[in-house]
């Protein structure tokens, strides 16, 4: 009722967007427990129990074990198309593809906290409320006959770019690269991992919307000359493709949609406000999977972040006057500074740190990730008859991200600062404020918002 007064009162449907957000974050807590209630796997817990699934994600490769998401479709001796899902954690030696058949006999158990850190809401977030470690071999029955064939396909794609990587880069490099490119899951070595997390830029380990951006203005450059059309149809295609080569992590998947939507608003010439259009993608998300919007800290960093840059943009730009604008590097330390402000509070609440030196450490890495991505896609695709040609051609790749390397290095020896609980919570009532300002308040709207004529 609040949000439909406010839309009246402001000739805007930017209010009623609001609404329909909050019912779907409704429908994503019915669903979610219905999702829950029917789950067979928690009555066995602590039991020897046979079971058989298939492998429903892509495998996160680690040093010492990997993980996969197994859709359990027989328990000992009941068989049924979903009884559940369950994270197994597996020997390293091991080898698992999503859509592998496989049997197991173990005992699974209910996931705990650790370390302040609340592991059965983050599991929640994939449908899983049992675990299973597993120290002996897992039977394949069938490899790769279950799943999406799409995913399949692309995840052949994506097993052929990450073994070139592997082949043509040393360590750590190809990791990195695969995670900036491909969102291949690969540990890095410990000191290099605690290097990217002190400096505020593990972020950059994985695909996020910011990759996404630079698949779109790349799509938009090869395609340019045929029209906004074959631009929106070419870069939907492509983002569809991407997203599930990738993994449809979360911030990709917001990304992806949130594109795809201002693509379409673009071409049909109604484009709308876009604070309209990030809240139509959380709720198509919350449609998709209602866990993700309720649980996942992932999105709510994703959906923050871009949130404050939409409506704390046009606040923040005239502070940077000072800044040159040369290469966009104004707007650039403008984005990654109302960025980081937006996440403070959710990195305080979730993780109780916040690395500071990545207001600096991401000016510096932000404008190399479109180079790095360049370089090492070519050395990707390259056909692996080339020998030792690769190895020249993939120096430049290999020089961006030694860089990358040596920046979380020395940004790393600062650690992240503690941040009190209840300063995270002020901040959060700060910035939840700030946005519901920008939301409905005239002076911002006039002051700082173009409106067509």
């Amino acid at each position: 009722m609040i949000s439909l007064c406010l839309s009246y009162q402001f000739r805007s449907l930017y209010a009623l967007a609001l609404l329909i957000f909050g019912l779907g974050i409704l429908y994503a807590n019915g669903r979610s427990y219905l999702d829950f209630k029917n789950d067979q796997l928690p009555q066995y817990y602590g039991k020897e129990t046979q079971y058989t699934g298939f492998v429903s994600n892509f495998p996160d490769i680690r040093e010492k074990s990997n993980r996969v998401i197994i859709q359990i479709t027989q328990i000992n001796e009941i068989k049924a198309e979903n009884l559940g899902k369950l994270l197994l954690i597996y020997p390293s030696e091991q080898s698992l593809d999503y859509g592998d058949l496989i049997t197991m006999k173990a005992k699974s158990k209910k996931p705990k906290y650790f370390q302040g850190f609340n592991y059965p809401q983050y599991l929640k977030r994939f449908g899983v409320q049992t675990i299973i470690r597993s120290k002996q071999n897992i039977t394949v029955v069938s490899p790769k006959t279950h799943g999406n064939y799409f995913i399949k396909t692309a995840k052949s794609v994506r097993n052929y770019l990450a073994k070139n990587l592997e082949s043509s880069l040393p360590k750590p490099h190809n990791q990195i690269a695969m995670g900036i490119l491909l969102g291949v899951k690969k540990e890095l070595p410990e000191k290099s991992s605690q290097d990217f997390k002190n400096s505020g830029l593990q972020h950059i380990l994985v695909v996020s919307g910011f990759n996404v951006t630079i698949l779109i203005v790349f799509v938009a450059l090869l395609l340019r000359q045929f029209g906004r059309r074959i631009i929106f149809l070419g870069s939907l295609v492509s983002l569809f493709f991407f997203t599930l080569m990738v993994g449809a992590d979360p911030p990709v998947l917001r990304a992806a949609v949130f594109g795809g939507i201002c693509g379409w608003a673009i071409v049909s010439g109604q484009f709308s406000d876009s604070r309209n259009l990030l809240f139509l993608t959380a709720v198509i998300l919350a449609l998709w999977n209602p866990m993700m919007i309720q649980t996942d800290v992932s999105f709510f960093l994703s959906f923050f972040a871009t949130f404050g840059i939409i409506v704390g943009l046009p606040v923040i730009l005239p502070f940077f006057d000072f800044i040159t604008d040369r290469f966009e590097l104004r707007t650039i330390i403008s984005v990654i500074v109302v960025a980081q402000i937006s996440v403070f509070p959710i990195l305080g609440l979730t993780f109780g740190t916040f690395p500071f030196v990545g207001f600096f450490a991401n000016i510096f890495v932000e404008p190399l990730i479109p180079i790095a991505m360049f370089f090492s896609g070519i050395v990707s695709i390259l056909p692996s008859f080339l020998g030792n040609w690769i190895h020249l051609i993939s120096v430049p790749a290999y020089l961006v991200l030694e860089i990358i390397l040596q920046i979380a290095h020395f940004f790393g020896q600062f650690p992240p600062m503690p941040i009190n609980k209840t300063l995270a919570q002020i901040t959060l009532f700060g910035v939840l404020g700030f946005f519901f300002w920008t939301s409905f308040s005239l002076v911002y709207q006039q002051t700082f918002l173009e409106r067509p004529e």
